[in-house]
């Protein structure tokens, strides 16, 4: 059971290096002996991988979905099935993103809000259509989510994808990535299509301030987790001041518990698609190097500007700046400590939204 290319274009695919395909599977880049186009190819053994006779049904479905077409936000699956000569052997094959994945985006600083936005309706797109064969994703995070050629997000790596029952509902696996994890999952209830919005919207909180930032955040509040999560995990988030209000409230109801949060992709996506995304904030950037939170963004062209929170002896220092093309200067009145850091905050906010 095969789709996509023959099968002897990927056996006699060159193999040009091993990649990082985390604990999933064996990954190689490789070049397709058919036409010299690179490819990567996974390969997943039964009895090493549980999952691999459902991974391949999941393959199946998605490439009948037509993830060629690049409405569907996903990726496309060139061949999938298992080896002749090895029929314990799965092998999955998809195109090569040159660009890679939003992890490589999102390593030192954020992307801006309007990009954020953007990607987030892509997956979206995406799990609009996978919700409506029945299936979760389950495993939406940045490394997850390539980019192609014209820049739009490709949704991949069903290695932990569900079959929802009748009901729209499943358990929660437990090997996933702790942050991307809902309250159901810990308290043993089943899960639906919100758990994978649940994850929309924590993806979109990591794009909007940076994996740095988030892995601090989640390490300060590991050993309260499921705490946090019944309380409403976007009511212990600290929002870098250039987000919208609208695109927060988007947020907190992705990741809320109970009727607030969204039903279905496609009412996540329209709620995104009324985001107010007005220039020049919409293109703000946010960064974090483990001690202080820094905003960028140009204000006007060729006009950039930095707004940096950063620890002092007293309090907690907040230094704002113009650099029209010469060296870095700070305006008047623009560098002050404050004794409380959630004032510090507060006169960041003031700032940035002084500029919009």
């Amino acid at each position: 059971m095969t789709s996509g290319l023959p099968f002897e274009t990927v056996v006699g695919a060159r193999f040009v290096r091993k990649l990082d395909g985390g604990n999933s599977a064996e990954t190689h880049l490789a070049e397709c002996a058919e036409d010299g186009a690179l490819i990567v190819v996974k390969q997943l053994t039964r009895g090493v991988h549980a999952n691999a006779d459902m991974i391949l049904r999941e393959a199946l479905k998605i490439r009948q979905l037509g993830a060629g077409n690049r409405s569907t936000n996903l990726v496309e699956i060139l061949y999938v099935g298992f080896d002749k000569t090895d029929p314990d052997t799965l092998r999955l094959a998809m195109p090569f993103y040159e660009r890679g994945s939003l992890e490589d985006q999102v390593k030192s600083a954020s992307v801006s809000p309007r990009r954020a936005v953007e990607y987030a309706r892509g997956v979206l797109n995406a799990l609009s259509r996978v919700h409506a064969e029945g299936m979760l994703h389950y495993d939406i995070k940045p490394a997850n989510l390539l980019v192609d050629g014209l820049g739009h997000v490709r949704l991949s790596d069903f290695g932990h994808s569900l079959e929802l029952d009748p009901a729209l509902n499943v358990t929660a696996p437990g090997d996933t990535t702790p942050l991307l994890h809902t309250v159901e999952k810990y308290q043993g209830k089943p899960i639906g299509p919100a758990a994978d919005l649940h994850q929309v919207g924590i993806l979109l909180y990591w794009l909007l301030h940076g994996t740095p930032f988030v892995l601090h955040e989640l390490h300060r509040e590991s050993s309260r987790w499921l705490h946090v999560l019944a309380e409403g995990l976007d009511q212990h988030f600290w929002w870098s001041p250039h987000v919208p209000a609208d695109l927060k409230e988007v947020i907190g109801r992705a990741v809320s518990r109970g009727r607030r949060r969204f039903s279905t992709a496609l009412e996540m996506n329209n709620a995104l698609a009324s985001c107010s995304l007005a220039a020049p904030l919409a293109d703000f950037t946010f960064e974090f190097d483990g001690t202080d939170r820094v905003v960028r963004g140009e204000p006007a062209p060729g006009r950039g500007w930095t707004g940096r929170l950063a620890p002092a002896a007293g309090g907690t220092r907040l230094i704002c700046g113009m650099d029209d093309g010469a060296p870095f200067k700070k305006l008047r009145g623009s560098d002050q400590t404050y004794p409380r850091q959630a004032d510090a905050e507060a006169a960041l906010e003031v700032e940035v939204r002084r500029l919009s």
